[in-house]
């Protein structure tokens, strides 16, 4: 066929021919769109986790240690050891070209004690003082602090100096600012570190190994940014002033003390570490290489680790492209599971409209068998003009789903990713175009075959069946190629991919039962309709007679379940990931702050906020060896209702506030002082075995602090404790009688009348105040050691008479036996006696027995497993001093921009803050998220595909329709009549179809509801349903925008059925 003869035959059927391009354009842009999206989100996903990764874990360390026995019983000096390093990070081929050179370091393994030395005129000063006063003077201990000795190759370079130089001989050192402030040493001072006499003497020199050390300069700390690539994390700039801990001064920590190569080299007995670190080279990773660039670098460091030598190899790199596999996979399963879906629909789509394109052309195949042409000349007279459509929507497809991709990549993934139009893209856009030749294939096929009568009658009525029989044959290919889908995925397929699957297959199912429903309705009410207005009658006529027409209803049904299911999931999935968010952070901010005691935080946050609206203290807990794992958290009760809001608050209701706030109306006893006097009367029936008495306590910061009265005598006396450690500050939890010889049980009374501190009465006993310890405090229901009476006078009468094993003693009320705390639905626990009493748990050992006072379904920061407590009476349990500790403040959403400087204020120092839009955010740019919003892109396309499929069948009804209506208007049927005739018709098609798709999507995303965390991207720490009403309305809303498409159409169709029974029509139909 010429080319001329050919697009003239594409210009003639303009229509349909239109309606075909707009078709197949459409599934190849699916098909296209699909792997260059999933592959750029995968791209994407790789960018975020490098980029949101701390710079050790985007690249390979080794670590040798140096002078120090390794399993081989071999000891390296430290430059060995640093070559050893070096030698270990070069990797072979390309794996080594994507990284950095190596940077080398040493560095000692225990920080040394640096103080500054004296000058020559500050002791020529102290010794004139002392001549002067006749007594010797000594000078005033220095400040001392603990630093690491290090050195970095190029690290001059990259440090910003204050003062001075960078250390260029052996005996110097190079400081920070804020090592200097705590030394109070200069630039020229010299400091002391007298560890490193422990050294032996350097070799060839009688003298011992150097100590003090000239300060050549000063360096800006806070200009240092340990995350630049080029410090790799450095852990040396971990600075924090001298302190007090339990009554005892803690050193500062300084900054890395920068030294020369040829000090750390020269050290023999102290332990060095020598470490070679190599950086990713920024944009040096290709997607396709990710997979094999972790399993290398993995093996490598399998390989150095198994040498025995003590060397480390950190494959950072490598568990920071594992860590994102996981979204990889789900973005790549939901782009093919959409894509290919798409392109499915898009096939039945294209089988219905080839088929119209190629009836419209049955006349002319007509004529060409009736002129004698071959069969292969007829067959190919109709295939032609379809197969130039097809290949011309091959580059247009192609081109749109570029430029939809480009958009959406711009707009949500990382900068600079990637678009690749590889070999999947390309592949996955022959396989739309294969659907629709097939299509044409098969339609031309049967054309060929069909009688030459009755191609040229123009009804249609045999055409109609044949499509109708195609489309039979369609929807039983794609329901098997979706099962194959997800046979071939098998487990690698997630929840989510068969959620990704369900509208089409739930859909097409429906939609194909109710054309077959319709038809054979449409027969059955043939009879009954004799009698119904002109209209009904002969719409009800049209379905009997024209089978081929309810295919419509089976793509309506199809479009409106995969449409409405994608918007409700869209919107489902922003809420899940919202409620997430808002469960992950807790409330609307929260800010790390310093460790304090936690009654200091409780104190100051109550300061910034009086009102305590905007702010509240709280504490998270994670158990020995469990940094990572959230488990226990303490908050301020009181200010819960006003800060937390939305899914967070209801793990905590007013009721279950109270009850963990509650302290049995006591409050603690906190004393100041180190002398303590105990007013007591003793009566003691048998005094075989002598008595002591003995106090517990606590300092602020949780370290239990004992406090020896010594020995009592019967009656009344004073004894007196020295306890040191509560100079600061002690809360006092027990007094107790502890045998102070002898074995044997004790049985008496004591009289407690008061308690002093450094001369100052703290306490005179109140009954009320105190109760009795138990055999087993630990055990609740534990029987008490003593009786308590209200003594006549004042004080408190204990009774006592216990066996050898037991200790008789009193508690303070203010410390319960047992904290009371709601516990996530995911907490293993082992309920002893009744009101919920708890021994034991899965939270381990930093979780003291407890009182369950409510199951909450997730708890904000700890999700499903984890302990919520009242701040205020979880402190005086002192958690174990190994447990994680963090402190924070949350802020609600009225918490304006002062209530960090008011916190600030009260002596909070704030490191850092976390907010629920920025965890919002980082869920919404996860794998799933991703392909949801591939799914919602997909359902648009849909909503076009299924329009031009119905656009497409309407009209070639409506030219059919044309004939006949032109005959019925010859008889003086009413136009209007024709019009509500094919109105009626189309309404029987279509809405039937708009309800049912509705229902469909609707229902498959209820069912979809146990997959919703995979489906969300939520961690399942939030992942419920939202009200139906809520998952109802997107439906609805998707359901009323193809309706009104729809409806337009149907205005379209209606109108142009009836063309006012021109004699043409008329001709054309008998002719």
């Amino acid at each position: 066929m010429r080319v001329s003869l050919l697009l003239r035959a594409v210009a003639w059927h303009r229509g349909t021919s239109a309606a075909l391009l707009l078709t197949a354009v459409l599934a190849v842009a699916a098909a296209v769109c699909g792997p260059v999206w999933g592959r750029a989100a995968e791209d994407s996903l790789v960018r975020d986790a490098l980029a949101a990764a701390p710079v050790q874990r985007t690249g390979y360390v080794v670590s040798v240690p140096a002078n120090r026995p390794t399993v081989l019983d071999e000891v390296r000096p430290p430059a060995t050891a640093l070559s050893d390093a070096v030698e270990g990070t070069l990797l072979p081929g390309a794996l080594g070209a994507r990284l950095d050179e190596p940077r080398r370091q040493l560095t000692t393994t225990r920080r040394l004690s640096l103080t500054r030395v004296p000058t020559e005129a500050e002791v020529a000063a102290a010794a004139a003082a002392a001549e002067r006063g006749g007594e010797g003077t000594a000078l005033d201990e220095p400040p001392r602090g603990l630093g690491r000795l290090a050195w970095r190759e190029g690290a001059c370079e990259r440090l910003e100096l204050l003062a001075g130089s960078c250390p260029a001989a052996v005996d110097e050192v190079l400081l920070s600012d804020r090592a200097l402030a705590s030394l109070g040493a200069r630039v020229g001072d010299r400091v002391r570190m007298l560890e490193l006499a422990e050294e032996p003497d350097p070799a060839g020199q009688r003298d011992p190994f150097r100590t003090d050390y000239r300060v050549s300069g000063a360096y800006e700390a806070a200009a240092v940014d340990p995350q630049d690539p080029w410090w790799f994390g450095s852990g040396l700039f971990e600075h924090a002033p001298a302190a007090v801990f339990a009554g005892e001064p803690v050193p500062a920590r300084l900054d890395g003390v920068m030294a020369t190569r040829e000090l750390l080299v020269s050290l023999q007995t102290s332990t060095v570490v020598a470490t070679a670190e190599r950086a990713l080279r920024p944009g040096a990773l290709p997607l396709a290489e990710v997979d094999a660039t972790a399993g290398a670098l993995e093996a490598a460091a399998r390989t150095g680790n198994a040498t025995g030598a003590g060397t480390v190899h950190d494959a950072g790199l490598a568990a920071t492209l594992r860590a994102v596999e996981d979204d990889r996979e789900r973005v790549r399963t939901g782009a093919l599971l959409v894509s290919g879906q798409v392109v499915l629909l898009g096939w039945y789509v294209l089988l219905g409209v080839v088929g119209v394109a190629v009836a419209a052309r049955e006349p002319e195949t007509a004529l060409a068998k009736l002129r004698g042409l071959p069969p292969y000349r007829a067959a190919w007279l109709a295939l032609a003009p379809p197969l130039l459509l097809v290949a011309l929507a091959l580059p247009l497809g192609t081109g749109l789903a570029l430029l939809v991709a480009t958009r959406l990549r711009d707009a949500v993934l990382a900068p600079g990713t990637p678009l690749d139009l590889g070999a999947p893209a390309l592949a996955a856009a022959g396989v739309a175009a294969l659907g629709a030749v097939v299509a044409a294939v098969v339609a031309s096929w049967r054309s060929l075959r069909a009688p030459v009568a009755e191609q040229l009658r123009r009804s249609g009525g045999a055409a109609e069946r044949r499509q109708g029989r195609t489309a039979v044959v369609a929807v039983v290919a794609v329901a098997g190629a979706a099962a194959s889908l997800v046979a071939a995925l098998g487990e690698a397929a997630s929840g989510s991919a068969v959620a990704l699957l369900m509208p089409v297959l739930v859909g097409l199912a429906a939609g194909l039962l109710a054309a077959a429903l319709l038809g054979w309705g449409a027969s059955r009410a043939v009879r009954r309709s004799a009698r119904s207005p002109l209209p009904r009658f002969l719409a009800v006529r049209q379905l009997a007679r024209r089978p081929g027409t309810t295919r419509a209803t089976a793509l309506v049904t199809a479009t409106v379940t995969f449409v409405g299911f994608a918007a409700a999931a869209w919107v489902v999935a922003r809420e899940q990931r919202a409620t997430e968010a808002r469960v992950a952070v807790g409330a609307d901010r929260v800010v790390t702050v310093d460790p304090v005691p936690a009654a200091e935080l409780l104190d100051a946050v109550r300061a910034a906020d009086p009102d305590g609206r905007a702010a509240m203290a709280a504490v998270q807990v994670a158990g020995e060896g469990e940094t990572g794992t959230r488990r226990l958290l303490a908050v301020d009760t009181t200010r819960w209702a006003s800060v937390v809001e939305g899914p967070a608050a209801g793990a905590l209701d007013g009721g279950a506030a109270a009850e963990l706030a509650r302290s049995d109306g006591a409050t603690s006893l906190e004393v100041r002082g180190v002398r303590w006097e105990a007013e007591l009367e003793l009566d003691q029936v048998e005094t075989a075995v002598p008595l002591a008495l003995l106090g517990a306590a606590t300092t602020l910061e949780g370290v239990p602090v004992p406090a020896a009265f010594g020995r009592l005598v019967e009656g009344r006396q004073r004894v007196v404790a020295q306890v040191p450690s509560c100079r600061a500050g002690c809360r006092v939890s027990q007094l107790r009688l502890v045998r102070a010889g002898g074995v044997g049980g004790v049985v008496g009374s004591a009289r407690l009348l008061s308690l002093s501190v450094d001369g100052t009465v703290v306490e005179r006993f109140d009954v009320d105040d105190w109760r009795p310890t138990t055999v087993d405090e630990e055990l609740p229901g534990s029987s008490p050691t003593t009786d308590l009476v209200e003594a006549p006078g004042g004080g408190i009468d204990v009774s006592f008479a216990v066996s050898p094993s037991v200790t008789p003693g009193i508690a303070r009320r203010d410390v319960p036996p047992v904290l009371s705390g709601v516990v996530g639905s995911a907490t293993a626990v082992r309920y002893v006696g009744a009101e919920g009493l708890v021994i034991g748990s899965s939270l381990g050992e930093a979780v003291p027995n407890l009182r369950v006072v409510r199951v909450a379904e997730v708890l904000p920061r700890l999700g499903p497993e984890g302990l919520l407590v009242d701040l205020a009476v979880a402190e005086r349990f002192a958690p174990a001093r190994r447990a994680a500790v963090v402190h924070q403040v949350w802020l609600s959403d009225e918490a304006g921009p002062g209530v960090l400087d008011a916190l600030r204020g009260e002596g909070l120092v704030v490191r850092g803050e976390e907010t629920v839009a920025e965890r919002r955010d980082a869920l919404d740019a996860g794998g799933t998220a991703l392909a949801l919003l591939l799914l919602l892109v997909a359902a648009a396309v849909v909503l076009l595909t299924g329009l031009a499929g119905v656009a497409t069948s309407l009209a070639a009804q409506a030219r059919r329709r044309a004939f006949e209506a032109a005959a019925l208007r010859a008889v003086a049927v009413p136009e209007a009549v024709l019009r509500r005739a094919a109105a009626w018709e189309l309404g029987l098609l279509l809405v039937p179809a708009l309800v049912l798709g509705t229902a469909c999507a609707g229902g498959a995303l209820l069912v979809a509801a146990d997959l919703l965390p995979s489906l969300t991207g939520a961690s399942g720490t939030a992942a419920t349903l939202p009200a139906a009403a809520r998952v109802w309305l997107p439906v609805l809303a998707a359901s009323l925008l193809a309706a009104c498409c729809l409806a337009l159409l149907v205005a379209v169709s209606a109108r142009g059925s009836s063309p006012a029974a021109r004699a043409r029509r008329l001709r054309e139909g008998q002719a």
